[in-house]
């Protein structure tokens, strides 16, 4: 028992909430918990440190037919499923489910995507849930399909990304025989802008992306500043700024970062200098330093 859990609240969770919660009536099937199952579900909450009293974590029962009796399984709410991620430390937030129809325009899968941290990055972890794939005929799944889809995709998504929530379902994944309906999805994405290909690349004069130090490094991320990034305009007068050094390292940065601004273009260039690197083989360190210290004198 963790010290979350007081003997009061303990004893307040069996006797109000597990003893109580709904069973399913069966001529012939027991309407009452076992032990064995009440210190299974304890053993669950406790160690997750769920509290079944805000519902982060039900037992459900369903009937066997197998063994002619109910059985119990123990889900977590999509809530509780946030929460463990976030104790993380690196849960960053999730995507609005976007929603796809077929030709009819029925319901036809829902896609969420949500975001990790990872050695500083927000890295997102996107999963599909496919309406056939479920019971959807019953319950809350005839009047809101679209609302008990969202938390079976969001549920995927977040065992994709978070691992610790391994074998952790929401009671919207099951299916009448107490197992998840899916178990793992296939792997699609949401849609999303194409990468540049290796001949589209270099039609643009682009060095590979594996060619580029620092792509992910620091805080430079795709949304971070909505402002589109336009590279300032070189001098009258011939300058480095009007050489194919410059130009090459403004293409490229903008080819990679389209909607940055000058802000992040000079933290680009600081990673760069702060790894020693230089961004391609005719782009010297120096290249970048006069770069750099050009664009924080502001010319």
């Amino acid at each position: 028992m963790t010290e979350a859990f007081s003997d009061t609240t303990m004893d307040l969770i069996r006797t109000q909430f597990f003893a109580a919660f709904p069973r399913p009536k069966v001529r012939g099937a027991r309407d009452a918990a076992r032990q064995d199952e009440w210190e299974l579900y304890r053993d669950k909450f406790t160690r997750l440190d769920l509290n079944p009293l805000d519902q982060e974590i039900c037992p459900v029962w369903r009937f066997d037919k197998t063994a002619g009796d109910l059985k119990m399984s123990i889900t977590v709410q999509i809530g509780g499923l946030r929460k463990i991620a976030s104790r993380t430390g690196a849960y960053a937030g999730s995507d609005l489910p976007v929603m796809h129809h077929d030709a009819n325009g029925g319901l036809e899968r829902i896609d969420v995507t949500v975001y990790r941290i990872v050695q500083g990055v927000r890295c997102p972890f996107a999963a599909p849930a496919f309406l056939a794939e479920y019971d959807a005929h019953q319950g809350l799944w005839s009047s809101k399909p679209h609302v008990m889809l969202a938390k079976c995709a969001e549920a995927m998504a977040l065992r994709k990304g978070f691992p610790e929530l391994e074998g952790l379902y929401v009671a919207e994944e099951f299916d009448h025989d107490g197992q998840p309906a899916v178990r793992e999805a296939p792997d699609v994405t949401p849609d999303a802008p194409k990468a540049p290909t290796r001949a589209e690349r270099a039609a643009a004069d682009v060095p590979p992306m594996n060619e580029i130090p620092g792509l992910f490094k620091g805080n430079i991320l795709p949304d971070a500043v909505p402002e589109a990034f336009v590279p300032p305009k070189p001098p009258a007068v011939e300058t480095f700024f009007d050489t194919p050094e410059y130009k090459g390292l403004c293409a490229n940065y903008k080819a990679v970062y389209p909607k940055q601004s000058k802000k992040q273009f000079i933290s680009y260039c600081s990673d760069i200098l702060d790894a020693d690197m230089t961004c391609a083989e005719n782009w010297t360190l120096d290249a970048v330093t006069v770069v750099h210290d050009a664009l924080q004198a502001g010319d």
